[in-house]
C-alpha cells in the first residue's frame, strides 16, 4: 500500500516509524514548514521531517494544506492511505479525497 504521512511534532514521530516498519511504502511525508527556534530564531525542520529526511523520503511542506501545487503533487504521488497524526493544521476535504477519489472503500489492498 502506497502512504503518505502528515504529521509534525515529536509525538507523530513513532507513528510515522510504526508504518515505516510496516510492510506498506511511505512515499512522502506531509509536514509544517520549518519555524524559527532557539534563541537565533533560525528555522528548523520538524521531527516529522527530520525523520523523513533519514529515510530519504520526500517531505512536501505546505504553506496552506489547500495550495494547488500541494494538492497537484499529493495527487501525483497516488497514496491508497493518508494518516494524519498531529500535523498541526485543517487538513482540506481536497486533500482527504485524494486517496479515495471515487468514494469506494479500499481496505485490506495491497
Amino acid at each position: 500500500m502506497r502512504v503518505v504521512f502528515a504529521g509534525t511534532p515529536a509525538p507523530a514521530v513513532p507513528s510515522l516509524q510504526a508504518v515505516l516498519g510496516s510492510r506498506h511504502e511511505v512515499v512522502a511525508v506531509v509536514t509544517r514548514p520549518d519555524a524559527p527556534a532557539g534563541r537565533g530564531r533560525r528555522l528548523v525542520a520538524s521531527p516529522v521531517a527530520e525523520l523523513a529526511a533519514e529515510h530519504g523520503i520526500e517531505t512536501l511542506k505546505p504553506d496552506r494544506p489547500r495550495d494547488p501545487d500541494f494538492l497537484e503533487r499529493l495527487s501525483e504521488l497516488a497514496p491508497d492511505c493518508c494518516p494524519v497524526v498531529a500535523y498541526g493544521a485543517l487538513v482540506p476535504r481536497a486533500a482527504l479525497d485524494v486517496p479515495n477519489p471515487d468514494g469506494t472503500l479500499r481496505i485490506g489492498m495491497t
